[in-house]
């Protein structure tokens, strides 16, 4: 058998008096530590902005910019199937 598990049995001092694996107390600390810790990470990534600035220059683009892009690209394919069908 263990033994009862108490405070007076363990001398801890600093940090590992809360924290520790000995003590139901500082298991419980633990615990609740790791708890909360996830905790705030799931709500510091619910709540951070959905939008970055790098996303909202890439939203703002106007029709003549989509268009050159597509005129672009357009150009490139007609120019491989030129070649395609030369050969």
């Amino acid at each position: 058998m263990a033994g009862p598990e108490t405070d007076a049995q363990f001398h801890f001092t600093g940090i590992k008096k809360y924290f520790n694996s000995y003590i139901l107390t500082g298991r419980m600390n633990c615990v609740l530590a790791t708890y909360g810790g996830i905790a705030l990470m799931i709500l510091y990534f619910k709540l951070r902005s959905k939008k970055t600035p790098a996303m909202k220059a890439t939203l703002t683009w106007t029709s003549s910019v989509k268009f050159r892009c597509l005129e672009k690209l357009m150009s490139t394919h007609h120019a491989i199937l030129n070649l395609y069908n030369k050969l």
